[in-house]
């Protein structure tokens, strides 16, 4: 049987294979505490309200990034090489940040080695000392799922500034055939920081493994129902299962206030829209504004017109707390990004809508 050597291009910081992403410097919970998500069809790419951003830190303080779900209200499950040789974790899912010193493998213990080891589990759980509140739960596979039923990888895309979720469909084999008996295997998708991603059968919010590592054009994810025992007595030992009292899942959208500008955040219709004309809902675009040193700022609605087939044109707000949209009707897409030492730096292109998730401090985005 032909084995393969996975790396998770984690601790050695080495590119292009998944696995833990390691920092030039523990990551501050400011620098992480927003999302910018593309919306597909005027609906925000939510579909899995339970995965969440992982940062971790070594005793030593370095820090490394990771992919993690909320399975209950205490209880956060990652790759076991997210939490082996790590001292503390920082959760990230929707509005709420918590920090946690405790966590467990079930077998993993490899001291930070950067290859899968097909001989133990990769499955990692961090506990909470304060519920995460969620309108529903996913649930744990039972069973192993069938050679060539689809998937949902879901991961982290991390650009030192900013995190976001984002979902890829895999076909599932069992990943014995590539010497790797507790995983499941597929063609590669994911990448450095997407380690402990939840991945769902298709259709459901049922997980059936998490994101373990990749190499050669392959990927493997550890299989959850082998540990599904383990997992329900640890749940169990942290607060169990159940929810607390439903509660509101999601900030509200919100216009508060851009600083620095008195323009307000754009809302839900709200567009930086280049129709050539100016409606009592609209403030008219105020050039020069094609470069992002003569950047205009971005009300409610801002209206505009392209010079010529290359024109473009450059804005920026501040992004309030809470939940904001941004589209653009009319013609044409935008990018967008973070403002970070002076620059713009995109996060996503050629897009005619996104949401927009701030967790801490207000930030400010480019468009």
């Amino acid at each position: 049987m032909r084995r393969i050597a996975l790396l998770l291009a984690t601790f050695a910081g080495a590119a292009g294979f998944a696995g833990c992403e390691a920092e030039s410097e523990p990551p501050k919970a400011e620098d992480i505490g927003a999302v910018i998500e593309p919306i597909i069809g005027g609906v925000a790419a939510t579909d899995y309200p339970e995965a969440a951003i992982l940062n971790m830190r070594t005793p030593a303080g370095a820090g490394y990034a990771c992919t993690a779900s909320i399975i209950a209200p205490k209880v956060v499950l990652t790759a076991g090489h997210c939490v082996d040789g790590m001292s503390s974790f920082d959760v990230y899912v929707g509005t709420s940040t918590q920090r946690s010193t405790s966590a467990e493998t079930f077998d993993w213990n490899e001291h930070g080695a950067t290859t899968v080891n097909p001989n133990h589990h990769d499955i990692g759980l961090v506990y909470l000392s304060t519920a995460v509140q969620l309108a529903a739960y996913p649930t744990l596979a039972a069973a192993a799922l069938a050679n060539g039923a689809s998937a949902v990888n879901v991961g982290r895309i991390h650009n030192g500034i900013t995190s976001s979720t984002w979902k890829a469909t895999v076909t599932l084999s069992p990943g014995a055939s590539v010497g790797f008996p507790f995983d499941y295997s597929s063609k590669g998708v994911i990448e450095s920081g997407d380690s402990g991603g939840p991945v769902f059968a298709l259709g459901t919010h049922s997980i059936v493994a998490v994101n373990s590592g990749a190499g050669g054009g392959t990927q493997v994810l550890a299989r959850t129902d082998l540990l599904l025992a383990w997992i329900q007595q640890k749940v169990a030992a942290h607060g169990g299962f159940a929810a607390p009292p439903p509660v509101d899942a999601g900030a509200p959208k919100t216009d508060a206030g851009v600083a620095d500008s008195g323009a307000k955040a754009p809302e839900a219709g709200a567009a930086p829209v280049d129709a050539g004309t100016t409606t009592p809902a609209c403030t008219k675009e105020v050039e020069p504004n094609d470069t992002f040193a003569k950047a205009g700022p971005l009300g409610a609605s801002t209206c505009g017109a392209f010079g010529s087939a290359t024109d473009v044109d450059n804005y920026t707000f501040s992004a309030p707390i809470g939940s904001t949209k941004l589209t653009m009707t009319g013609g044409g897409s935008f990018s967008i990004g973070f403002v970070t030492n002076g620059s713009c730096l995109p996060v996503l292109t050629g897009q005619t809508a996104v949401g927009i998730t701030v967790t801490s401090a207000a930030k400010a985005v480019c468009v």
